[in-house]
C-alpha cells in the first residue's frame, strides 16, 4: 500500500508545484511587459509614485495580472515620462493599491502588470 501510495504524493505535489509557479509569474504572460528592466522597473515606480497621490486601500480588488480592476476604480493615465523609461507602459493606465502600481489595459480594464511602489516619491 505504502509503495503506491509515494509515487501518488510526489505527482500531486508536482502538480501543485506547476501550477503555483503558473501564478506567480508576473508579466509574463503578454509579450513587452515582461521584458521590463529592474532598471526600468524602478524608474516607473518612482514616476508613478510621485504621480499618484494617495493609495487606494487594498480589497477593493484582487491585484493580480490577468484580473480587471473594477469600473468604479478610478484610473490614472500612465505619466509621459514613465512611458519615456519603459515604452511598453504607453498608453496603458495605472492605479495605486497600498505599496503596489498595477498597470492596466484601458479599454479591457486587465491588470498588465504589477509593480513596487517607491519608498515617499523618492529614490
Amino acid at each position: 500500500m505504502r509503495s503506491q501510495l509515494y509515487p501518488a504524493i510526489a505527482i500531486s505535489l508536482l502538480l501543485q508545484l506547476g501550477a503555483a509557479s503558473a501564478q506567480s509569474a508576473p508579466n509574463s504572460d503578454r509579450p513587452g511587459m515582461d521584458s521590463l528592466s529592474v532598471e526600468q522597473q524602478s524608474r516607473l515606480g518612482d514616476l508613478i509614485t510621485r504621480d499618484a497621490g494617495l493609495p487606494l486601500a487594498a480589497g477593493q480588488f484582487q491585484v493580480a495580472v490577468g484580473n480587471t480592476v473594477p469600473p468604479d476604480v478610478k484610473l490614472r493615465p500612465v505619466p509621459g515620462g514613465a512611458a519615456e523609461a519603459a515604452p511598453q507602459v504607453q498608453g496603458k493606465n495605472y492605479a495605486v493599491v497600498e505599496e503596489q502600481i498595477v498597470i492596466v489595459e484601458p479599454t479591457s480594464r486587465k491588470i498588465t502588470a504589477v509593480l513596487q511602489r517607491a519608498e515617499n516619491g523618492t529614490k
